[in-house]
This record gives C-alpha cells, sequence and structure tokens, in this order.
C-alpha cells in the first residue's frame, strides 16, 4: 500500500472504510471530512477537467453509513461538511451541534448544485471546545490560486483551519483526504493527523503542501492565508 508520511502524520492510498476498519476504536479525537462532491452528481465543473475514477454507486446512502460509522467508531468527535442536498440524512444521524458556511460568490444557489451558496456543517460527539459561531461567511477561491494542482478542486486552507483549529484536537483524521487540505491545517496547528485516499495521482498536491507547511507554519491572519477571505463569524 502506498503511503505518505511526514513526522508523526500520514496518508494511506486505499479504500477509507477498509483502512478505518485497522484503527482502534476511540483513537481518534476528531474525525472531519468534506466528502468527495462528484457522488451523485451529473453536471460538474469537474467533468471539464481530469477525474480519476467515477463515482458511480447506486446506493449514496448506504455507503454514506460504511463509513460514517467507521468515523465515529474511531473518533470522539466527528464533524462533516456536507452537501446541501444530502441534509436530510445528516440530520437523521443526530447530530450535537451544527453550523453554515455561506459563500457570497458561489456559482449557484441552486438545490442540484454542487456549488451552492449555504452549506450545512455538522458535529456529532464530544464537542470539545465549543464552537463559538453559528456560521461562516466566506469567499470562496477569490486570489486563491488553483493552478498547479492535480485534484479537480483543491481547496484553500483558511476556511478549514478557522473551524479545526478552535477545537484545539489532539490527533485528526480525514477518510477522503484529496489534495491534502486537512493533512495542511494540522501541520500548521501542530497536530499528527491521519488520512485515506483511492487517488495515488494526488501524491503531488499532498507533498505539495507539505513542502509549503515547511516553511508557512501557520496562517498570520485569517483573511492572508492563500487568498481566501473571512468575512465574517456570528457569534453565539
Amino acid at each position: 500500500m502506498k503511503e505518505i508520511r511526514y513526522k508523526d502524520s500520514w496518508v494511506k492510498f486505499c479504500d477509507c472504510v477498509e483502512g478505518m476498519k485497522t484503527l482502534p476504536d476511540k483513537s481518534i479525537d476528531l474525525a472531519i471530512t468534506d466528502y468527495p462532491f462528484t457522488i451523485d452528481i451529473k453536471n460538474s465543473l469537474c467533468d471539464k477537467k481530469k477525474v480519476f475514477y467515477e463515482d458511480t454507486k447506486t446506493d449514496i446512502y448506504g455507503w454514506f453509513d460504511q463509513w460514517f460509522n467507521e468515523m465515529r467508531r474511531i473518533s470522539n468527535t466527528t464533524i462533516i461538511y456536507a452537501m446541501k442536498k444530502h441534509t436530510h440524512y445528516w440530520v437523521s444521524k443526530e447530530p450535537t451541534d451544527y453550523l453554515y458556511c455561506i459563500k457570497l460568490n458561489s456559482q449557484s444557489g441552486g438545490s442540484t448544485s454542487h456549488f451552492q451558496r449555504v452549506s450545512p456543517i455538522f458535529v456529532y460527539g464530544n464537542k470539545m471546545h465549543k464552537l463559538n459561531f453559528d456560521y461562516f461567511i466566506t469567499i470562496v477561491n477569490n486570489g486563491w490560486n488553483q493552478e498547479g494542482y492535480i485534484h479537480p478542486c483543491p481547496l484553500s486552507s483558511s476556511f478549514w483551519y478557522d473551524l479545526i483549529s478552535p477545537l484545539k484536537p489532539l490527533s485528526i483524521l480525514d477518510p477522503f483526504m484529496g489534495s491534502g487540505t486537512t493533512l495542511e491545517v494540522a501541520i500548521q496547528i501542530g497536530v499528527p493527523c491521519y488520512g485515506f485516499e483511492l487517488v495515488e495521482e494526488y501524491t503531488v498536491d499532498i507533498e505539495k503542501r507539505i513542502e509549503k507547511c515547511k516553511y508557512l507554519k501557520r496562517p498570520t491572519t485569517l483573511n492572508s492565508f492563500l487568498g481566501t477571505e473571512i468575512i465574517g463569524t456570528k457569534i453565539k
């Protein structure tokens, strides 16, 4: 099995369900993910870019059950950044907290589009340090240069950083590592991170993020890192 290691962190290239089965119960403090957005979507900007596999699952929610149940088993806290069209599923799992990401310059607010202006985030299990906000208002891909990444939609790290860092996790797991955003944030806040990814081609992206973190450990401000601007948060 191919893997990438950096200090106490690693990313293994395999099916995440099988990978997580090898981890002990409650061995991870925070499991967090933005699951693959090409799932169950027929029209996507990614159709115009190179995609290395096809999401042709016939039982989407059965598949959700498989990896979500493993995340809950191995973690104290699980956070899911979800597509709006799947909200009913995540609500049925009885979250302990939730918030919303509001993307001001999103391409569409349509119910069938991944690029929605409002995306829900669900929290399960212990909340660690309680989240002190109800929502983010964020400009997506504003000044954030995606060129040079193989992943069709690599994420900037500032939003993920602002969500994860207040929780002060002792360890982090992301079962859908993608281009390595979660690993980049974990390196910035100085905690071990573990992940799984099917597409070995994303090795280039993950190594690029690791290399960048050697010189920039964490954002100097929330608004400056990678050009994605957090416009404001509402305090509870």
